[in-house]
C-alpha cells in the first residue's frame, strides 16, 4: 500500500490517521505532515521527502528488521513509542518531539540530522547520524554519535542506562544545559 501526503497550492498539508497502520509496501510524505498516531506494524519503506515529514504520533509502531527509514525530509515520533530494528539511510533528519523511539537495529541507523526537544531515544542500537545532534530536552538512553550539534536551551537532559554520546569527528558546542546522568562513567569525555 502506498500512502502520499498530497502538496496543496498555498498551505501545507496535515493528514492524520488514527487507526492501526500496518505497511509492508511503501508509506512516503512528499508535503506537508502525514501522522500515523494508531500504531501498527511495519516491515516496509518508510520515507520522507523535501519538505515531508512523516511522524508516528501515537500508539505503539513495531518496525521489523525488514524495515527501512529513507528520504531527505523529517522522519519523527510526537506520541507514542516506536520499536525499530530495521535499516536506515534517511540523510534528512529523525526528530524526537514527545513519543520514545527504541533503536534496536543490528547496524548503525544513518541519519542526516538527529533532534530531541522531549520524549526520549533509547534502546540497544547505535544511531549514527552525520549532521549535528541538537537536544534541548528530553532522555538519551541509546547510543548516539553526531558531527556537531548543540545541547542547550537552558534545558536540563538526561543521557540514562550507561550508554554514550559520541561526538565526532568534529567537537560539538555543548551550550548552556544541565546534563544529569545516574551513572557519569557512561558519559563521553566530550561532554
Amino acid at each position: 500500500m502506498e500512502l502520499r501526503s498530497v502538496p496543496q497550492e498555498r498551505h501545507q498539508r496535515q493528514l492524520q490517521h488514527w487507526v492501526p497502520f500496518n505497511n509492508f509496501g511503501t508509506v512516503e510524505a512528499d508535503s506537508g505532515t502525514l501522522s500515523l498516531q494508531g500504531g501498527g506494524l511495519n516491515g516496509g519503506v518508510n520515507a520522507a521527502l523535501g519538505a515531508g515529514e512523516l511522524d508516528f504520533g501515537g500508539g505503539t509502531h513495531t518496525l521489523n528488521a525488514s524495515a527501512s527509514l529513507s528520504g531527505t525530509g523529517t522522519i519523527g515520533c510526537s506520541s507514542g513509542i516506536v520499536n525499530f530494528s530495521g535499516t536506515s539511510a534517511l540523510t534528512g533528519t529523525n526528530l524526537i518531539d514527545g513519543g520514545t523511539l527504541n533503536f534496536s537495529n543490528a547496524t548503525p541507523a544513518v541519519v542526516g540530522a538527529l533532534t530531541i526537544s522531549s520524549g526520549a531515544l533509547g534502546g540497544s542500537g547505535q544511531v549514527a547520524a552525520s549532521g549535528p545532534l541538537n537536544w534541548s530536552g528530553g532522555t538519551i538512553s541509546g547510543w548516539v554519535q553526531c558531527n556537531g550539534g548543540t545541547i542547550g536551551n537552558s534545558a536540563t537532559v538526561v543521557l540514562s542506562g550507561g550508554r554514550w554520546l559520541t561526538p565526532a569527528p568534529s567537537p560539538t558546542s555543548w551550550t548552556p544545559a544541565t546534563v544529569t546522568s545516574p551513572r557519569p562513567a557512561a558519559r563521553s569525555s566530550a561532554i
